[in-house]
């Protein structure tokens, strides 16, 4: 910002001035090289440029600027000797200047003020009233400084005004500052769109909501997050809002707005994990290969899922497969487990509540699941532990995909799309009267069963190897893979955990194993005792019962014998001392034992 950027504010001034104080003024701009004149009155503003621009390094004006001090130059005629001859005509005997600097706050200078006479009575005037015409000149020279400083200001303002609301318009969410004293100061794009600002009568609704919780804000001085909620006709209209005070003396609140969808992950934190792709699901089975094709084929339809299976079968990653498969892939996807909030919580979980509904009810209400899965998938695990009075209301729901929240005028319209799932026989609790047949029919359009892990041992390879990549970079190992009479053990047992169990057993073995392949001896002590029951380690024997059959004593002593000689092959006759004591603990025995048995190990193998 220079004095050419006031310009015209330069030349409206000296044009008063000269005319009040019947005097000649001048501004000069002593930020280039030559110095220039930026306006002037009577003989200046008809002056030819060249004759400042020929002689400025002589001139007082210069020297002015350099000393950052005024002068007082009655007789200029030194100055004027300097000139050529036919620039001497421009400047006579009356000609007499009176400068002052005119500074920034930081004292750096600018440019200079000139108040010139040309004529006998100007002269005399300047002569006789000069020291108040140079306390004339340091008011204006002020003056003019902080005009300059004034425009500097707006210009930054303005530019930071830009700046800013290009950052607003940049926001996923919607942006809205809010003034206690001058009402809405600004709001982007994004927040018109959300608060619906091209229909009058639902963003006036909106806009009330939302300058309330603003409000709020500004009293409270602190953040307050708060969703709004309106219902009109066949449309429902979701927002959060958060408001945040800047506590200044403008009482400024800047409100952020943003849909229930962006509100699902940092409230909720549901859909946090990625979706599902056809291979994470890890099965070599036909049982799980038929299973996925009619998943994805029902996945693209809307009709609701139930989803049958022991527990860890893996039922929550089969209804995030059916959810990314879906045309509601970009929508919400919402969990809830039926069987893990009290019951006296899980109405207002599933369908929210308005503000003072019931004691202790949060301020502002809270959203229910139903309502933050719109447009999305809303998933109920273990749908059997559901009570019975709020079975009838979930039917309601799905019969007429509407939602009422606790205290609420009026029911909210959602759109959600339902998959199930539980570990219960629901046949059997219709029976017993413990579940609705009717919301079960509701529920089972599509019905899937998960075989249990005991009836698909293929399966059991496949996740090995999976769980081994895995937790190698989890854990920070290197296992290779696992050795074969592990395997079978693995094979042998039933996995009444299934998935989940196989998964934490490999977990357990991997952070125990001390050798590049897994081992029995890393198994986990239970699993080992029940799986070695079906199939007895290397080098050890479990006869067929018949006339073969030799004294109990005997078999015992080979099968233990067979037990520690698989140990030492596995560590190939030298385990650790570490792993010898993790031996000993899982069998409950003492390392002198070990030893012990170790020998008596190898004189059965000789024999």
């Amino acid at each position: 910002m220079t004095l050419f950027d006031i310009k015209t504010y330069l030349d409206s001034l000296v044009d008063s001035f000269a005319a009040l104080l019947d005097l000649e003024l001048t501004v000069i701009s002593a930020e280039s090289t030559p110095l220039r004149r930026v306006c002037g009155t009577g003989f200046y503003r008809q002056e030819r440029p060249e004759v400042l621009h020929n002689y400025w390094q002589h001139s007082y004006t210069n020297m002015c600027a350099e000393q950052n001090e005024p002068l007082v130059i009655l007789d200029t005629s030194p100055y004027i000797q300097l000139l050529a001859e036919p620039d001497r005509k421009y400047f006579g005997p009356n000609y007499s200047i009176l400068l002052y600097p005119i500074r920034t706050r930081e004292n750096h200078v600018v440019g200079v003020i000139v108040l010139a006479s040309f004529t006998d009575r100007q002269q005399q005037l300047l002569l006789s009233k000069k020291d108040r015409l140079m306390d004339y000149l340091a008011l204006t020279s002020e003056l003019i400084s902080l005009k300059l400083e004034q425009e500097q200001l707006l210009a930054h303002t303005e530019t930071m005004n830009q700046q800013l609301s290009a950052m607003n318009e940049a926001f996923e969410n919607g942006v809205l500052f809010y003034s206690a004293a001058a009402g809405i100061q600004q709001i982007n794009q994004r927040a018109k769109q959300f608060l619906h600002m091209d229909d009058s009568h639902i963003s006036r609704i909106l806009l009330a909501q939302t300058l309330q919780i603003a409000r709020s804000a500004d009293k409270a001085g602190r953040k307050i997050t708060q969703e709004i909620f309106h219902s009109d006709n066949d449309h429902s209209y979701f927002l959060t809002i958060q408001a945040l005070p800047l506590n200044n003396a403008g009482r400024d609140v800047v409100c952020i707005v943003m849909p229930f969808a962006k509100v699902q992950d940092s409230i909720l934190q549901q859909g946090s994990q990625p979706a599902i792709a056809d291979d994470d699901i890890v099965a070599t089975s036909q049982a799980i290969q038929d299973l996925l094709g009619r998943v994805k084929t029902a996945a693209k339809h809307t009709s609701n899922v139930l989803i049958l299976g022991e527990s860890g079968t893996g039922k929550e990653m089969f209804a995030r497969m059916i959810h990314a498969n879906s045309d509601r892939k970009d929508g919400p996807f919402v969990t809830i487990n039926c069987a893990a909030i009290p019951e006296t919580l899980l109405e207002s979980e599933l369908f929210g509540y308005e503000e003072g509904s019931f004691t202790g009810a949060r301020k502002g209400g809270r959203i229910g699941k139903f309502m933050l899965a719109d447009r999305g998938t809303l998933f109920l695990d273990e749908i059997g532990d559901m009570p019975l009075y709020l079975q009838a209301k979930l039917l309601r729901v799905l019969q007429e995909r509407k939602v009422d929240r606790l205290g609420g005028a009026a029911p909210v319209d959602v759109d959600v799309r339902i998959v199930a799932a539980t570990n219960r026989n629901l046949e059997e609790m219709i029976r017993n009267r413990e579940f609705r047949d009717d919301l079960y029919y509701r529920l089972s359009v599509i019905p899937f069963v998960i075989p249990p892990l005991r009836q698909r041992k293929e399966d059991v390879v496949a996740l090995v190897k999976h769980f081994i990549a895995k937790y190698n970079t989890k854990l920070d190992k290197q296992i290779e893979g696992i050795q074969e009479d592990a395997l079978n053990l693995l094979l042998a047992y039933d996995w009444p955990g299934n998935v989940r169990e196989l998964e934490n057993c490999l977990e357990y073995m991997m952070n125990f194993e001390r050798t590049p392949r897994l081992t029995p001896a890393s198994m986990p002590p239970k699993l080992f005792e029940q799986a070695s029951r079906i199939v007895p380690p290397t080098g050890a024997s479990i006869p067929s019962p018949g006339p073969s059959l030799r004294p109990l004593k005997q078999m015992l002593a080979d099968y233990e014998a067979g037990l520690f000689s698989a140990f030492l092959q596995a560590h190939a006759g030298k385990p650790s001392l570490e792993a010898i004591d993790q031996f000993c603990a899982q069998l409950c025995i003492s390392r002198a034992t070990y030893y012990r048995k170790c020998q008596e190990a190898k004189l059965t193998s000789h024999n």
